[in-house]
């Protein structure tokens, strides 16, 4: 792409045009663009001189931003610029465009580098500095309190309630109020559940939402075979035993009848990193990702505990920007020997990192009990109440289903949950 390509230009013109003639705008100028924006030099070093100036909290004109530049010869190009802006009340546009070109200019920079790598790793670099551009955030908008009250109040009146992430268990519905872009951490100990329990999530909330599974250790058929068992009820035993029955086909076929109602999507991901997951995410347009498990993600750093750091806020930072919910599954650190067991685990028990538990939206926990029962905790709800819930394992078809009735509210560990609360029971319970 030809450097100065008029579109850019035009706007490049307008925006510096419009700061000149107007200068009251600079200081919302300068939040919303950067000397990077402008890919002409010359547009770029007025631009400088403009911010240098505004730094310094000194005024900006014609003749300071000339004496800034350093001489004279700028002055026939000032001139131009002004005289080519006849207002400066649609500045906002012209910043709107000039920013938007900018980052298309800098993505098509990058697909040449793909195109031209000589190894994977310089192509997986263009990929993620491509990716970054794709999901750059909006510069930062100040909201007043009385036009945060006024949208308070018109969001009120609507009467619609949002449309949170499903999960597919009452309690954490009417609970766990997930929206987009939120970052969720599901922890456990090996073998407690975690994956199967994802599953569930996934198939459920894939029937309204685009969902894509991020599987690092387990291979998608094996996923699909839990999926399998979970959704059409086959005994799993006899789906990896290849000895399925009559009936089981006919439960497995009925899940063909409208397969495109489901939109979930199981990807191989060993040796993915965030960069990585986030380029499939934003290609296949998720909604939601879950991701199996948090510590499998290569990252940088010298120590596992800087490389989870490092994860947990690219994850974060990802969720933010593209509006995409994660939910991580994480492993949790086991005791220490010689210490009791805690028989609650806590979010600080999550692997190699204290970040996540500092950069989760929220954070559940499952932990095993003897006779097939898990409790599965929030203990971390940033826009609801903590609380427990009782599940029960039926292992012959990888299910986690909700207890009711008096067993629900036998709990043995009711000590380990003193300053949780409890989720408020229904009389159909």
């Amino acid at each position: 792409m030809d450097m100065r390509d008029h579109r850019i230009l035009d706007a490049e013109t307008a925006v510096l045009g419009s700061i000149l003639i107007a200068p009251e705008i600079v200081g919302e100028a300068m939040l919303r663009l950067r000397a990077e924006d402008f890919l002409d030099a010359e547009y770029r070093s007025v631009f400088a001189a403009i911010r240098r100036l505004w730094q310094q909290s000194r005024p900006v004109d014609a003749v300071t931003v000339l004496h800034q530049l350093g001489g004279d010869a700028y002055e026939p190009f000032l001139r131009q610029i002004m005289e080519a802006t006849p207002t400066a009340a649609n500045w906002e546009a012209y910043a709107d465009i000039l920013a938007e070109q900018a980052r298309l200019t800098r993505i098509k920079a990058s697909a040449v580098q793909i195109v031209n790598a000589v190894t994977l790793d310089d192509a997986r670099a263009a990929v993620e500095a491509a990716g970054t551009q794709l999901c750059a955030r909006r510069d930062a908008r100040a909201v007043s309190f009385a036009d945060g009250l006024s949208d308070f109040y018109r969001r009120q009146a609507a009467g619609k309630v949002p449309n949170y992430i499903p999960w597919g268990i009452r309690q954490l519905d009417e609970q766990l109020y997930a929206e987009p872009g939120d970052f969720i951490i599901l922890g456990g100990y090996p073998s407690a559940g975690k994956t199967l329990l994802a599953t569930q999530f996934a198939w459920h909330m894939a029937s309204t939402r685009r969902v894509g599974f991020f599987s690092l250790e387990t291979s998608p058929a094996k996923i699909f075979d839990r999926l399998i068992s979970q959704v059409a009820e086959i005994n799993f035993t006899r789906i990896k035993r290849h000895t399925m029955q009559s009936a089981d086909y006919t439960a497995a076929g009925k899940l063909a009848y409208n397969p495109d109602a489901v939109h979930l999507d199981v990807i191989n991901a060993s040796g993915f990193d965030v960069a990585d997951v986030q380029a499939h995410a934003l290609a296949k347009q998720y909604d939601v990702i879950f991701l199996d498990y948090v510590q499998l993600l290569r990252a940088t750093g010298n120590t596992r505990v800087e490389q989870v750091t490092n994860i947990s806020l690219a994850l974060h930072t990802m969720a933010q920007r593209t509006g995409i919910t994660i939910v991580a599954l994480s492993q949790l650190s086991r005791p220490e020997k010689g210490a009791a067991k805690s028989l609650t685990p806590q979010m600080s028990d999550l692997r190699e990192s204290g970040q996540l538990e500092q950069d989760a939206d929220a954070i559940m926990i499952l932990k095993a009990a003897p006779d097939n029962i898990r409790t599965l905790s929030i203990v971390k709800n940033k826009e609801g109440e903590r609380g427990a819930i009782k599940l029960n394992f039926d292992a012959a078809h990888l299910t986690l289903m909700p207890i009711s009735g008096r067993e629900a509210q036998d709990d043995e560990d009711e000590e380990d949950f003193p300053k949780m609360q409890a989720w408020p029971k229904k009389e159909s319970d």
